[in-house]
């Protein structure tokens, strides 16, 4: 937040190793989560680098648990991964990292929905991103 003059974290949702869920900006807040696509997205982050480490097994039940209550609640349609959004910086992201990345499109099927951001067009049709 300091290092980018935020007045709040860039997420709405923080999820920690021990599964437990934190909220950051309100949900009906644009986020700061995901240059050029804040708006009309949910932004959750897990906390740890997934590069280096498997995402523990409460933060997958905790984030799978929170993204469904999201989808029903909100009616959201899509879920994506950080690095599925184009012009994410000159190098781009490895976010959510080679060891979370993998379980998205799984998780979106079991939830009954769309993996990825083809077809975004508006903030009617939300995408839950998610972040390490």
């Amino acid at each position: 937040m300091d290092r980018r003059g935020f007045a709040d974290v860039a997420y709405h949702f923080l999820i920690d190793s021990e599964g437990i869920i934190y909220e950051g900006r309100e949900i009906n807040v644009r986020g700061a989560h995901v240059q050029g696509f804040n708006t009309g997205s949910v932004g959750i982050v897990l906390l740890g680098n997934f590069n280096d480490t498997e995402p523990t097994q409460p933060q997958i039940d905790s984030l799978e648990r929170l993204v469904d209550y999201l989808r029903y609640t909100y009616e959201i349609r899509y879920l994506a991964g950080h690095k599925d959004y184009p012009d994410q910086g000159p190098d781009g992201t490895e976010c959510p990292g080679d060891n979370l990345y993998p379980l998205l499109p799984d998780m979106a099927r079991s939830l009954g929905m769309k993996y990825g951001i083809e077809g975004y067009v508006d903030p009617r049709d939300t995408i839950i991103e998610i972040k390490y």
